[in-house]
């Protein structure tokens, strides 16, 4: 909430408000978590020239919108500067607001790497942050046969390949074996593949698959000081959102959202 009409302890309010004073501004973000059988909802206001988590509730998703809506007023009727109490309700529904559908399951991953400590951890990370769970991960240094990790990958069903190795600057032979112990064990299962390694051989890589089998994204780990998990993670995230919940719906506010996630976090 603005600055003047911050939460604020009852002492610091002001006991009469003018009739006609004007209307305090309110600076809130909702954000709405829907599941299958459980939504969670947060506001996140401006209080004292500072983003602050000011409420939090969770439901059966099967109640609805209004009565979400009423649950967070009656949170924040309690701590809410008493100019704005009475007008919570419609600050709620004006206010920017970012929406999510929880898939009803995890995205089930395989992921395949040069590099356990380098490649496999920044795609494994990615990944996991993105929501899917590594159902298997085989990289060149793991100590396993070739034979076991074509078996390892074999056994598992999942919803799709993950391939990342090879720093962007150098050929990395390695990667593209492990893209090609990939291409055997996935088979004709029609699962999507993401290539996250080296750029040098996206082409070699796209080429092991069925054509538009293949999605190229930025190397997570392009060389070996530095690490650019976001393009992986986005990737992800919108690959989670076709494969497992098609029909979810994921709406995105303004930056002011994203200004007040920083000063939460900071």
């Amino acid at each position: 909430m603005s600055d003047d009409s911050a939460v604020v302890p009852p002492m610091h309010q002001p006991d009469v408000e003018r009739p006609d004073a004007p209307l305090v501004a309110a600076e809130m973000t909702l954000l709405v978590d829907a599941g299958s059988a459980w939504t969670k909802a947060s506001v996140v206001a401006r209080s004292r020239g500072r983003w602050r988590l000011a409420a939090q509730v969770a439901q059966p998703t099967d109640w609805g919108e209004d009565e979400l809506r009423a649950a967070l007023v009656a949170r924040l009727a309690p701590v809410a500067d008493r100019r704005v109490t009475d007008r919570l309700a419609g600050l709620l529904a004006a206010a920017p607001r970012i929406s999510c559908h929880t898939p009803r399951r995890a995205g089930r991953l395989a992921l395949a790497a040069v590099s356990a400590e380098l490649s496999g951890a920044a795609a494994r990370r990615a990944a996991e942050s993105a929501g899917w769970t590594v159902e298997v991960m085989v990289t060149v240094d793991d100590g396993r046969s070739l034979a076991e990790r074509l078996g390892d990958l074999q056994e598992v069903d999942v919803d799709a390949w993950l391939l990342a190795g090879g720093f962007d600057a150098a050929r990395a032979d390695q990667a593209l074996e492990m893209a090609s112990l990939v291409a055997a064990a996935r088979g004709g299962s029609g699962a999507p593949v993401i290539w996250a390694g080296a750029a040098s051989l996206a082409d070699e890589v796209t080429m092991l698959f069925e054509p538009d089998a293949v999605s190229i994204v930025d190397n997570p780990r392009p060389s070996a000081t530095h690490e650019n998990p976001v393009p992986l993670r986005h990737a992800l995230e919108d690959l989670l959102q076709r494969a497992i919940e098609p029909a979810g719906t994921r709406q995105h506010t303004p930056v002011a959202f994203r200004r007040a996630v920083a000063q939460l976090a900071g």
